[in-house]
């Protein structure tokens, strides 16, 4: 039999209570701090696709033979505020309840303490016992502090799983730039040398050709100075016999 939200304050369910949270079966818990990061805050504004933990003002007291049901609040999904670890509150449970969150909208979500956060309904139990009661520990604040530190900046952590991705395909285009670039400038090196091989060959056959030709030149010239000389020397040889021919001078009487 489910208990009306005034009925379940009257027997110490809720403790620290506020009349404005009593409904007709059920209690609104409120929100008494938010942590995110490692960090208390009696107000926050949480961040788009933030996931942070909801530490409620009241402490709730569930008697053996009662079970309570967390459930979200319609109200403040509307507002793109999600409670995500909502269900039973076993037999024996005192302390604050606290759920994780997360802000699914794509805007900041100003939240402050006072805020409606959880709904819950307690029903009596029928049956018999199993003794679990004394087993359910209230989780300590400083431990839900410690866990909000593990949670991701956003949602599934999708920069931290993307980033790695990113960066692998990122360092695979540039290695195959990088291959690329290494190529093409091998294959202009093997150009060049094989460029300036053909030059040097081409100006050594020009210089070969040049250097015969006026080596052809010259013996050309030589032969031609040679027969110019030989006709000299043939002249003078030809004068000097005539010399020694002709008949000398008769002396006068």
């Amino acid at each position: 039999m489910a208990l009306t939200g005034h009925e379940a304050v009257k027997k110490g369910f809720v403790i620290d209570s506020d009349p404005k949270s009593v409904r007709p079966a059920s209690y609104d818990l409120t929100i008494g701090s938010i942590l995110i990061e490692g960090e208390s805050h009696a107000g926050a504004s949480v961040k788009p696709q933030q996931t942070f933990i909801i530490v409620s003002k009241e402490r709730v007291k569930v008697p053996a033979g009662f079970v309570a049901y967390a459930m979200p609040k319609t109200r403040l999904c509307n507002t793109g505020i999600l409670a995500l670890n909502t269900g039973v509150v076993d037999p024996g449970y005192d302390g604050p309840l606290s759920t994780i969150a997360i802000n699914f909208s794509e805007s900041h979500k100003p939240l402050c303490a006072g805020t409606p956060f959880l709904r819950l309904v307690f029903n009596s139990l029928e049956g018999e016992r199993s003794g679990d009661e004394d087993l359910v520990v209230a989780e300590s604040d400083q431990k839900r502090i410690e866990r909000s530190k593990e949670f991701p900046e956003t949602f599934l952590d999708v920069p931290g799983q993307t980033e790695p991705f990113v960066r692998k395909v990122a360092d695979e285009a540039l290695g195959k730039q990088t291959n690329f670039f290494l190529l093409i400038l091998a294959g202009a090196t093997v150009i060049f040398a094989l460029w300036n091989i053909g030059a040097y060959v081409l100006l050594g056959l020009q210089e070969d050709s040049v250097g015969t030709s006026s080596m052809r030149a010259e013996v050309k010239e030589i032969a031609r100075l040679e027969g110019r000389v030989d006709a000299l020397e043939a002249m003078i040889s030809h004068g000097r016999q005539l010399q020694v021919r002709a008949p000398s001078p008769k002396k006068a009487n």
